[in-house]
């Protein structure tokens, strides 16, 4: 798990570290012999830098005061407006079909995450899940825009599903998943088959085709991260992780039917154009903070820097509207603090 600083209680019944797990920055507790991770505390910022006093009763850490901000960028004129702002983590931020909405997850105060939706004028912010001690996130419209395609971490069990906005009926669709084990689920156009990347200790092992009414699975043409349906449903963008040379690869086009693949570009976190026309992609910019947002046409022509996404969150993703505007959410670090408490 991706964090900062480890450390043991006095009587060793315990491993204290900070991670991304639930995707906020903060302290989580495990057992040398495994078993299941429990969060240590819950709240806004980002913790790190665990220790635990001699007595094993009192912890010290350190808490930066972030922020996170849901942020679009005009296509035409790069300005650049604020949508909302949030001290515990927004993220995972995509435009609706027709770009008149925008969802994403937020992690809330008390440590549950649930799935919200607002305007793309940033108005009408609306909660999509609802429940206490539960964990929603990463969700993705359905090519109609009727539904959204989320994970459930809590409760009962882990599952990816689906919730319809014009009903609020929720299902489940695969029991299990997760997005440390079977990652980056996307949906069809038709809403028949899931396409994920299958995870080996954070490596993709394996890309599959989830039928989704049958439960039946086949492998994909070549393994691939962040793999993307085209519009039609005909080809899957993503990129090619047979040389690993982090955080570039290659962005590569594969037909669903067939399974012949090209490469197209080097970058990272493909998304296609609404007309299927062109791709997205991100690069890293002169400044470690800010990623730049390119896009080329699928014959690997006319490649295209479109706009540099200022104070990306670095765990993030990004999303491109039907008229080319850019939405994603800035991770703004403000002062650190040493804060003591209670532990157990």
């Amino acid at each position: 798990a991706r964090g900062g600083g480890l450390t043991w209680t006095p009587d060793g019944e315990w491993i204290v570290f900070a991670s991304r797990l639930a995707g906020s920055m903060t302290l989580w507790k495990v057992s040398p012999k495994g078993g299941k991770l429990e969060s240590v505390l819950v709240g806004a910022g980002e913790d790190t830098d665990p220790e635990l006093a001699q007595d094993g009763r009192r912890l010290v850490y350190t808490n930066t005061r972030a922020s996170f901000v849901l942020v679009v960028q005009d296509a035409a004129t790069g300005r650049t407006r604020e949508l909302f702002e949030s001290r515990t983590d927004i993220a995972f931020p995509s435009f609706s079909p027709l770009s008149e909405r925008i969802t994403f997850f937020q992690v809330t105060g008390d440590g549950d995450a649930h799935v919200f939706t607002i305007r793309a004028q940033g108005s009408d912010l609306t909660p999509i899940t609802r429940g206490q001690q539960q964990h929603n996130s990463l969700p993705q419209w359905s090519a109609d825009g009727a539904t959204i395609y989320y994970y459930q971490e809590r409760p009962p069990h882990t599952s990816f599903r689906q919730i319809s906005l014009r009903t609020g009926e929720d299902a489940e669709l695969a029991r299990g998943w997760t997005w440390e084990t079977q990652n980056g689920a996307r949906v069809d156009p038709a809403g028949a088959r899931i396409i994920y990347s299958k995870l080996d200790r954070g490596a993709v092992a394996q890309t599959m085709i989830r039928d989704i009414a049958s439960g039946n699975e086949t492998a994909f043409a070549m393994p691939l991260r962040n793999p993307r349906w085209s519009p039609d449903g005909q080809f899957v963008v993503g990129v090619d992780v047979s040389e690993a040379q982090p955080p570039l690869g290659h962005v590569t086009i594969c037909a669903v039917d067939g399974g012949q693949c090209r490469r197209i570009s080097r970058g990272a976190i493909p998304r296609w154009s609404a007309d299927g026309e062109r791709l997205y992609f991100l690069r890293p910019a002169e400044s470690a903070d800010d990623r730049e947002l390119w896009s080329i046409s699928i014959d690997g022509r006319q490649e295209t820097r479109v706009a540099v996404l200022r104070s990306f969150n670095p765990i993030d993703s990004y999303d491109v509207s039907t008229a080319g505007d850019a939405v994603w959410v800035q991770y703004r670090r403000g002062r650190s603090e040493v804060w003591l408490a209670d532990f157990r």
